[in-house]
């Protein structure tokens, strides 16, 4: 199987490629990838590249020319993510849809790049990715997140996955608020939704917008000193009508 790299690199080695004639849609991937010829090929040029370089690509999206089909096949396995890797195809949500690859990691502020409706999504196949769910498990190493003794964690794996697609990052959300539930937690979790309004609000609020410090308003000497001037309007001390009030309250 080969590595993120490799299958990037066999990518790549095809730029300058044309279809024959232009503006026909007819290229040499559709029969690699087992497509009908004739149609848009973003999708089937991936699934080509996927075959010949021995790629495991789930058949949900081999199967598929269609980039909505795919997307849809990578999220239902769980192996959806707004986090890009190397390899990862790259699935931008606008129109007809359009999916690339990832050569490299780019920034989250780099994504601005992308068409100015919708969101880029990434299908993770050029590893042989694991669910998040148990990148999560491994990480907390606890008897009581264990799937192996519950099914219903199983069947909700995708929950953790769904997190990532909403905003959530493994690192700095999930993993942390996870360890934190299940450090109080006597009894085996059943359920990833346990954690689900959790991590949410810890992703809520490393992504909220810092407010801004309002600058100091400027003193002008008399505001906020409601015994800075006598009743005949002639100024006076803060002390002296205070001093005042005390006599008159005591009887002196």
């Amino acid at each position: 199987m080969p590595t993120a790299e490799q299958f990037t690199r066999a990518c790549a080695g095809q730029m300058g490629y044309q279809e024959d004639p232009a503006g026909s849609n007819l290229t040499k991937y559709a029969l690699i990838a087992d497509h009908p010829n004739g149609y848009p090929w973003c999708a089937t040029f991936l699934v080509a590249m996927a075959e010949t370089t021995d790629l495991d690509v789930p058949g949900g999206v081999a199967h598929s020319a269609y980039t909505w089909t795919q997307l849809g096949a990578w999220r239902n396995l769980g192996l959806s993510s707004l986090h890009p890797q190397v390899g990862a195809w790259a699935y931008f949500e606008i129109g007809a849809g359009h999916v690339g690859v990832a050569q490299a990691p780019p920034q989250r502020e780099r994504l601005v790049a992308q068409p100015a409706r919708g969101r880029v999504v990434f299908g993770v196949a050029a590893r042989r990715a694991r669910p998040p769910a148990d990148l999560v498990v491994e990480a907390i190493a606890s008897p009581l997140l264990d799937p192996t003794k519950s099914l219903r964690l199983i069947e909700t794996s995708t929950t953790v996955a769904k997190w990532l697609d909403a905003g959530a990052d493994l690192e700095l959300d999930v993993i942390p608020t996870v360890s934190r539930l299940m450090a109080r937690r006597a009894e085996p979790v059943r359920t990833w939704a346990y954690f689900t309004a959790a991590v949410r609000e810890a992703a809520a609020q490393r992504l909220a917008p810092v407010e801004p410090i309002q600058p100091a308003e400027a003193f002008d000497g008399q505001r906020s000193q409601p015994y800075a001037r006598a009743a005949g309007g002639r100024p006076r001390s803060v002390l002296a009508a205070m001093a005042s009030d005390l006599s008159r309250f005591s009887g002196k």
